[in-house]
């Protein structure tokens, strides 16, 4: 009920939701490879996203993007595989409605619910997957543009997916979000926990770090989030 409430078939709510890259994931790579750069990087990367038809599960598929080189398909493909470009906070709700995710092939109700599900949370599932594109083809770029290998893109584009998107995967869930009850209670509050450890992290980072390049960056970070925001 709750899903359904607040984000179910809700494009208010996928619109909104459209604004973490330029929020969360902007201020992240601005902060490490400049702020033009990033902003530049941005643009591209959601017009060259859009770029490719639409898939009727999960929106813009960048694989199939004319606008992306053979190396950038690739990488997208790996990190598809890899489960954190489809695996979003709208898949994660959706499962907490399941019937009996145990045996879903086995129930008939339970796959009706879940797919059920997948049509209700489509218009917040498909925004945040083009986020998760936009930040990893983002961040590839800008590592390759630095000069960094293929595998440094690579590293670069799942920490931006994991600092500023996140891992909305159920084994990632804090263990006091688990469990029956405690997974309705808090269904909507993986996000704001994410949140609040990337201000917090940064904030720590901008005065308490060791490293006068790690400081430099956390005060960047965190002072063009609230410029941003």
């Amino acid at each position: 009920v709750g899903f359904v409430m607040y984000l179910g078939l809700s494009p208010a709510a996928g619109l909104v939701n459209l604004l973490q890259t330029p929020m969360v994931t902007l201020p992240h790579l601005g902060a490490r490879y400049g702020f033009r750069k990033a902003s530049a990087s941005m643009g591209k990367a959601t017009s060259d996203v859009m770029a490719a038809p639409m898939n009727r599960q999960s929106g813009w598929d960048a694989t199939a993007s004319d606008k992306l080189t053979a190396a950038e398909k690739a990488a997208m493909r790996e990190l598809q595989d890899e489960g954190i470009i489809d695996l979003t906070q709208a898949h994660d709700l959706a499962s907490a409605s399941g019937l009996d995710t145990g045996n879903v092939a086995r129930s008939k109700a339970a796959f009706a619910m879940a797919r059920a599900m997948k049509i209700v949370g489509w218009t917040f599932h498909v925004p945040e997957v083009m986020n998760r594109q936009v930040t990893a083809l983002m961040a590839y770029r800008l590592e390759t543009d630095k000069g960094g290998s293929v595998e440094q893109a690579m590293d670069a584009a799942r920490e931006a997916i994991k600092r500023t998107q996140f891992d909305y995967s159920s084994s990632n869930r804090a263990r006091y979000m688990q469990g029956n009850v405690a997974r309705v209670v808090t269904q909507f509050k993986q996000f704001s926990q994410n949140m609040t450890y990337f201000l917090g992290r940064a904030a720590y980072q901008a005065l308490k770090d060791e490293d006068p390049d790690v400081r430099r960056i956390a005060r960047r970070q965190i002072l063009s989030t609230f410029a941003v925001t």
